[in-house]
């Protein structure tokens, strides 16, 4: 086993990065000042106003298909059709702190997960989802070196590093539903974030997460990636793109106009593969392990339009939720994707 202290800085910003993914409630101080959309700027003497994005990147990037929208400037070109300019507003928290943003309206649209956009409706945060930027986020186990296991049912009685209620312990609890085992045959340790450390010093036999970081751990002696690739797919989740329902109502162009932005790069992305792992890469993530990601160059996770699909998604996500009282309040997901927004968007 390679020495931990090597990796300290990988891991701490893997854990910046990835630390909080699901639900619950949170501080955050980007949340304290209220947008206005009377803030305005000029380029080349045209008066554009503001419309703010809430991202988890901590640096204001987007990530999946809005990287791609955001990094060619597809979203700065569309909207300025319509008189607008996107500001990336970060928040290190996540999704909760994206909901608390979004509840006090100092955020108009956010790119993040379907799980806690979810919750937000649920507890009464009055936003809708009009596109997905991912429709197959995938998550992943990474096992301890010293574990033999053969399959997912041989994980009964280990001890796994999840964070209880996000995505992760979504994707952990229908994989091991799948093989026949529950979440109570499992030994939870409830942290977003120790699995990394708790693995190499055998503290854990296993930890979720999502799939870029996994090949990065693996590839740095933390773990091994346990193949889940017949289910990946199956079992991934949605990344949306959702926005408070009263802007949208008040400025439908604007909406569109992040709606055609998402297209145009879902579009760029089939044609240039190359460019788009470029687009996709990070520090923490270099363009290579994205390639490793995003095999399927017709990159079909990356089509903003919500389908069937994606709607059986989110209604798995709801139905979770609600088995694991998370929320308490039903979601009626016909009514919270809202397809109207996109179809007007394509058909101009």
């Amino acid at each position: 086993m390679k020495n931990i202290k090597k990796f300290t800085g990988i891991l701490l910003a893997l854990t910046l990065a990835f630390g909080v993914t699901g639900c619950g409630s949170s501080q955050n101080n980007n949340t304290t000042k209220k947008a206005t959309q009377t803030e305005t700027t000029s380029t080349e003497n045209k008066e554009l106003k503001k419309v703010i994005i809430g991202t988890t990147g901590l640096d204001g990037s987007l990530t999946e298909n809005a990287a791609i929208a955001q990094k060619e400037k597809f979203f700065e070109e569309e909207l300025e059709k319509v008189g607008y300019y996107p500001e990336y507003q970060a928040f290190a928290q996540a999704g909760p702190a994206i909901n608390e943003a979004f509840s006090s309206g100092a955020i108009d649209f956010a790119a993040y997960g379907d799980l806690p956009a979810i919750t937000a409706k649920s507890n009464g945060i009055d936003i809708e989802v009009i596109a997905t930027t991912s429709s197959d986020m995938a998550y992943s186990l990474v096992v301890n070196d010293n574990l033999d296991i053969s399959s997912i049912a041989d994980l009964k009685g280990k001890k796994i590093v999840v964070g209880f209620g996000n995505s992760t312990y979504k994707f952990l609890s229908d994989i091991l539903e799948k093989n026949g085992l529950t979440i109570n045959d499992v030994k939870i340790v409830n942290s977003a974030t120790d699995g990394p450390t708790m693995l190499p010093a055998n503290q854990a036999d296993a930890f979720v997460t999502a799939e870029s970081p996994a090949l990065l751990y693996q590839a740095n002696g933390i773990g091994k990636v346990f193949d889940t690739s017949d289910v990946a797919s199956e079992l991934s989740s949605l990344f949306v793109l959702a926005g408070r329902t009263e802007f949208i109502k008040e400025n439908p162009e604007v909406a569109q106009a992040f709606i055609k932005a998402l297209q145009r790069a879902y579009e760029f992305a089939q044609e240039n593969p190359g460019k788009v792992y470029e687009d996709l890469a990070t520090d923490s993530f270099p363009a290579e392990f994205q390639q490793q990601v995003y095999t399927d160059t017709t990159f079909a996770e990356f089509n903003p339009a919500i389908d069937d699909t994606t709607l059986k998604k989110a209604e798995s996500t709801v139905s979770f939720l609600k088995e694991n009282n998370i929320i308490t309040n039903d979601v009626n997901v016909d009514k919270f994707f809202n397809t109207a927004v996109y179809d007007e968007a394509v058909q101009k």
